[in-house]
């Protein structure tokens, strides 16, 4: 239940938001972090949890894991240099549930989110049920090693790139099938406009008639509630993203 409201001022990669330099069983639930120069949040501790929480308007990454962890349930909203999401290893990262959106939007060619960039060894990855909505055209760059689950998630105007493993691009041109055939996982949508309630006002709950409802997949961890309290599960299959529709 935190909120922290900075006052942005340029990029400065020492003003955080919030920052932890060490420790175990980090969490964060339901928190707001908003205009800092450095990171929304930076976490250099092990076991950290990001769950039902939101990021906004940062200058530079929107949430730093540099031992991994999860993020569940969570809005990285308009978000400046590197990449809105990084992850160092190597490591466990399980990024679910969640909206990536306006990273260096719209004329950015950074990455998107960089897991494992310039890190050797095994990284076990996970990215499920979440949106990547209006990014830069860099993509996600993904380590080569280690296990790589992408189930069930919405690309919308990511430019270009979908993801880079280690040089091997995938465009947004090439689409879900391509996922699919590196056998990296199912369900993908990609160039499907998602229908938003108001993402211009950073309002991410699905319309009536989104292609994203009963689309998801109930990988873990799957919270009973939704990111606004409704129950997660509506109508048998869970919606992509962190908000469920009735």
């Amino acid at each position: 239940g935190v909120r922290v409201e900075a006052v942005r001022v340029g990029d400065n990669s020492g003003l955080d938001a919030f920052a932890i330099e060490s420790g175990d069983h980090v969490v964060i639930v339901g928190s707001a972090f908003s205009g800092a120069s450095g990171d929304g949040i930076d976490i250099k501790g092990t076991r950290a949890v990001v769950v039902n929480s939101v990021v906004r308007n940062v200058a530079r990454n929107g949430i730093k894991l540099w031992r991994g962890g999860d993020v569940v349930q969570t809005i990285i909203d308009g978000t400046g240099a590197d990449a809105a999401l990084v992850v160092q290893g190597p490591a466990r990262f399980r990024l679910a549930h969640s909206i990536v959106a306006h990273h260096a939007w719209p004329a950015g060619s950074g990455y998107v989110a960089t897991i494992g960039y310039g890190d050797v060894g095994a990284f076990d990855v996970e990215i499920g049920n979440s949106v990547f909505f209006e990014n830069a055209s860099g993509g996600i760059f993904l380590p080569q090693g280690g296990r790589l689950v992408v189930r069930n998630n919405a690309f919308y105007r990511m430019q270009r790139k979908l993801f880079d493993r280690a040089g091997d691009e995938v465009l947004v041109t090439d689409g879900a099938a391509a996922i699919s055939a590196r056998g990296w996982g199912d369900g993908n949508l990609v160039e499907i406009d998602p229908l938003f309630v108001g993402a211009a006002r950073g309002d991410y709950r699905l319309t009536s008639t989104s292609p994203l409802r009963d689309r998801g997949a109930a990988v873990s961890p799957l919270p009973l509630g939704d990111a606004a309290g409704s129950p997660r599960t509506q109508g048998g299959v869970v919606d992509i993203g962190p908000f469920e529709s009735n």
